[in-house]
């Protein structure tokens, strides 16, 4: 398998520094279960409300999660890619998670799949449906390779995070931050 060095940037780089990580490759994911424990997955429904916006031609989209690592905060540059026509005709959706994540949603219909427009304090959001799904916890650092949802695309999941595998052709990655601030264990 192949390794990469991936940078963790310090929430709080005064009192720790920013780290350098190897992290395992996985190019197909048929292979997730040399990575994560696929044998009894986590059932689990987001229970957040998050803002989302359609996306705007040629913005900058920048994906960094939030990471626990030993007590301490880390963030890590997972992508950054240009918003094109062609995912502008399809509906591109940003949404913003409670712990200020961002992540592209493809469609507006995907989208609305997932979430419901609510409104609160006068300002509209949107509540996520809370689909179960399972998740399989990652129990060694890896670099999942996302062609399918654009050329380059990729996630980091530091050992800890998990692993969304109800599609399997199309497993996605969530933090243990984001997992514990956007979903609850059926």
């Amino acid at each position: 398998m192949a390794m990469e060095l991936v940078k963790l940037f310090s929430c709080n780089p005064e009192k720790y520094p920013h780290i350098t990580k190897q992290f395992e490759v996985i190019e197909n994911a048929a292979n997730l279960g040399l990575y994560a424990d696929v044998s009894n997955p986590i059932i689990a429904r987001k229970k957040c409300i998050v803002t989302a916006r359609p996306a705007l031609l040629n913005e900058c989209i920048s994906v960094n999660p939030l990471v626990e690592i030993n007590g301490q905060m880390y963030r890590i540059c997972e992508s950054k890619f240009v918003v094109t026509k062609q995912m502008i005709e399809k509906g591109m959706m940003i949404v913003r998670n409670p712990g200020g994540e961002l992540y592209p949603v493809s469609s507006y219909e995907s989208f609305i799949k997932a979430y419901t427009e609510t409104e609160i304090d006068n300002q509209t959001l949107y509540e996520a449906i809370g689909e179960p799904k399972p998740f399989i916890p990652v129990i060694k650092d890896v670099k999942l390779l996302k062609p399918n949802w654009r050329p380059g695309a990729f996630q980091i999941a530091p050992a800890g995070s998990f692993i969304c595998i109800k599609h399997k052709d199309n497993p996605y990655s969530v933090t243990n931050v984001a997992f514990e601030k956007t979903y609850y264990i059926d």
